[in-house]
Order: C-alpha cells, then sequence, then structure tokens
C-alpha cells in the first residue's frame, strides 16, 4: 500500500510498446487524465504512478484489493487509494479521451478537492 493518497494509471501490458495498434492513444489519453488530475489535487499530498498490468492489487495490512478495467471498455482505467480506505475505480466506457474528466470527478468524490469538481 501506498504510504498515502495515490492515483494509479491502468493500461494493458501491451501499452508498453508503442507501436501496437492504440498504445500511443492509450498512454496519450492516461497522460492527459494524470496530469489534469495533478494539477487539480494541486498542493494536496498525492503521488502519480503509472502501471502497465492488467490489474492492480493493493494491499493494506491484511485487506486486499482488486482492481481491473472492463475488458469490454477502453481498457484501461485508474485507481484513486489511501491507506485505510476502499479504493475507487474508474474507467472511460465511452472512450479513452472521457478518462480525463471522469479522474478528475474522482478525486474530488474522493479526495472532497474542490479544484477538481467536474460541472456536470
Amino acid at each position: 500500500m501506498p504510504a498515502g493518497p495515490t492515483v494509479y494509471a491502468l493500461l494493458p501490458p501491451e501499452a508498453r510498446d508503442a507501436s501496437v495498434e492504440g498504445a500511443a492513444e492509450a498512454r496519450a489519453h492516461a497522460g492527459f487524465a494524470l496530469a489534469d488530475t495533478q494539477r487539480c489535487l494541486g498542493s494536496m499530498p498525492h503521488r502519480i504512478e503509472t502501471v502497465f498490468a492488467d490489474r492492480l492489487v493493493v494491499v493494506d495490512g491484511p485487506r486486499r484489493q482488486a482492481f481491473a478495467p472492463d475488458p469490454m471498455g477502453a481498457g484501461i482505467g485508474a485507481v484513486l487509494v489511501e491507506p485505510g480506505r476502499d479504493g475507487v475505480m474508474v474507467q472511460p466506457m465511452v472512450g479513452a479521451s472521457a478518462l480525463s474528466y471522469q479522474l478528475q470527478q474522482a478525486a474530488f468524490d474522493y479526495w472532497r478537492a474542490p479544484a477538481c469538481r467536474q460541472q456536470r
């Protein structure tokens, strides 16, 4: 478990190779979403990481939480976690470009970071 609030971008292992069809786009959309979320979180202590895996397992003491993007979706997602709390998985279901909006709103909902609130 990370030491504090953390945002993980979760991309499929194939996305490491930019020559794979769709990999560069997936990495770009995840990068935009992380940058926008980093900006809205501002000075709030947090960590941002990108993980290339089919699923992410977060261990918090005796508790394990597993997160995996829906294979019927865009194949990418993000996870918000903090010690002592259940994590939240965010995944765009209407296209990878929606991740930025959804991740910022999730950061508002999870951490109450006012600058992350998106207009609905």
